[in-house]
């Protein structure tokens, strides 16, 4: 009898790691698994979107309709200190502020490696708009992504609460 346990035993664990991915994915991954999302301006309706769906360093971002292109899909990727990257699905490039450290305000967005930069992470706080964020710059504390006009390229200027270029929803 107790043979036949130890073999049920057995045969549930080797079930088990069955399941495990064999490559890929692993419990050690640096990069959390996150879904796929699109990122969208609420004065505008528009989406983050890379430029013509290119994926190499230092192509523009700007707003754009919705197309459900994969230019448009972010991973949202959250740190331990509270920041949020973007992390482009088709380019696999994350988003920071063109001139990194070195920049001013009205800098524009491009797509860089991810480097871990303070310019390259955002701090989300509720926007006034319900279901709102607002994405406030790591390095420039007081600078939040904006979309300054339609079918514009997403820029960093001085945060204005309740200023909906600066309002975006996560979808």
């Amino acid at each position: 009898m107790r043979a036949r346990s130890i073999g049920m035993a057995i045969a549930a664990v080797a079930a088990a790691f069955a399941l495990l991915p064999t490559s890929g994915a692993s419990a050690a991954s640096p990069e959390p698994m996150v879904a796929k999302r699109y990122v969208q301006n609420v004065e505008y309706r528009q989406v983050m979107d890379v430029e013509a769906g290119r994926t190499t360093k230092g192509t523009p971002i700007y707003g754009w309709n919705l197309h459900f292109g994969q230019n448009q899909q972010f991973k949202l990727l959250s740190y331990p200190d509270g920041s949020t990257v973007f992390k482009g699905v088709q380019s696999n490039l994350c988003v920071d502020v063109k001139g990194g450290e070195q920049a001013r305000m009205g800098a524009p967005l491009v797509l860089q490696d991810c480097d871990r930069d303070a310019t390259q992470h955002w701090r989300q706080q509720a926007g006034l708009i319900p279901g709102s964020v607002v994405f406030r710059n790591e390095h420039f504390h007081n600078a939040c992504l904006t979309q300054p006009a339609r079918s514009s390229r997403l820029v960093i200027e001085d945060c204005s609460f309740g200023d909906q270029t600066q309002e975006w929803y996560v979808r």
